[in-house]
């Protein structure tokens, strides 16, 4: 077990009181997470904290591939799959049984110049082309409803559908116009329209593929910022902004470099979180942590809600039925689940007895879901 004591306190401390609520109810009932990030342990059995493990084999018509998937959504009998190098979004059964594409790049109506990204509204589709500063909603099947425009001033790294057909937005890149970033509301007319958590430091800001936004089976948003290590919970029918934990590794956070937009002139050793995912036992991140070389090194992270344990280690330990791999993390809404996917390329290349053994081409995916205890 790797424990470890907050050594930037002070800063962390400065950190926090420049943020607040703007509109609505603050609560903040935060737990401070001391982090050992220098010093982790080499491994974690997956069968500590992972219950089971279900196998979805999507599967694309002959005549097409999956090129590179970045989101995977379950809503109903529907799975939901972004790929981002072809600009579109495939749907599928539950079975993993193929139903229709959704989205079109182009110049027409419905169409978009490139996917951004996408989301799930109710009944419908969100996609995003944030190049030309649309979201376009969509029908199940695919058909187009239509889309909503708003002003290249605004900005957001993340976006969520509200229930009253607003949308919560998460801005982690500093303005150039007011330094500035957090949560704001943006209405069905693409206007900003109320600010619920603002903070007003300048320091370098974390790319993730990762989505830093999930809504759980409550209604809940849960967010987390990857340069301060904050993680906030709102809920938007009582319109409560609350941080529910601070980590404090003992590596600083990108946070603590105030005043630098980027981190290409810092040496000093820095980490951001890359990744989370909540469940109700358990907080999962994974963690990188840079110096002077352009790669990092990853440590992941297990929280116990219930016993407070925080155990830091380099890689999980392989030991369920049927994992051959941890194959690559991606963003998804599963409930109280971690979701792999594994394309042809991926296996092929690192697995090559399995690539023969599962049949793998380049219009299958492999999706694992593993259930937290």
């Amino acid at each position: 077990m790797k424990k470890s004591m907050p050594l930037y306190l002070a800063l962390l401390l400065s950190v926090f009181t420049a943020c607040h609520s703007t509109n609505g109810q603050s609560e903040d009932n935060t737990i401070l997470l001391p982090l050992n990030l220098t010093s982790p342990q080499k491994e974690l059995p997956l069968s500590s904290f992972i219950d089971s493990v279900t196998t979805i084999r999507l599967a694309l018509p002959d005549s097409m591939f999956f090129g590179s998937v970045s989101r995977i959504y379950f809503e109903g009998n529907n799975i939901y799959a972004s790929d981002s190098k072809q600009n579109v979004v495939f749907r599928f059964d539950r079975s993993g049984r193929f139903l229709n594409s959704i989205g079109r790049q182009g110049g027409g109506p419905g169409e978009y110049t490139e996917l951004s990204g996408f989301f799930l509204g109710k009944d419908c589709l969100f996609l995003e082309d944030l190049a030309t500063r649309r979201i376009f909603s969509y029908s199940p099947d695919g058909t187009f409803i239509r889309n909503i425009t708003f002003p290249f001033s605004l900005i957001y790294d993340d976006i969520v559908a509200l229930p009253d057909s607003n949308f919560l937005c998460y801005q982690l890149s500093c303005s150039q116009l007011d330094n500035s970033n957090g949560l704001w509301i943006m209405n069905d007319k693409g206007e900003k329209v109320e600010t619920i958590l603002q903070k007003e430091e300048v320091y370098p800001y974390s790319s993730s593929m990762f989505a830093r936004m999930t809504t759980d089976t409550e209604g809940i948003v849960h967010a987390f910022n990857p340069s301060s290590g904050e993680f906030y919970r709102y809920d938007p029918v009582r319109k409560v902004i609350s941080r529910t934990y601070q980590f404090q590794p003992d590596v600083k956070l990108k946070s603590q470099f105030i005043g630098h937009r980027t981190t290409l002139d810092i040496k000093d050793e820095r980490a951001g979180c890359d990744m989370a995912i909540e469940s109700d036992h358990y907080l999962y991140t994974l963690w990188t942590i840079f110096s002077d070389s352009p790669r990092g090194r990853g440590v992941h992270v297990l929280y116990h809600k219930q016993t407070g344990e925080l155990t830091t280690f380099e890689r999980p330990l392989i030991d369920l039925p049927g994992m051959f791999s941890l194959g690559l993390y991606v963003s998804s809404n599963y409930p109280n689940a971690l979701v792999l996917q594994y394309s042809d390329e991926y296996v092929a290349e690192y697995y090559p007895k399995e690539y023969k053994e599962l049949e793998m081409k380049e219009n299958i995916l492999l999706v694992k879901v593993l259930h937290f205890k």
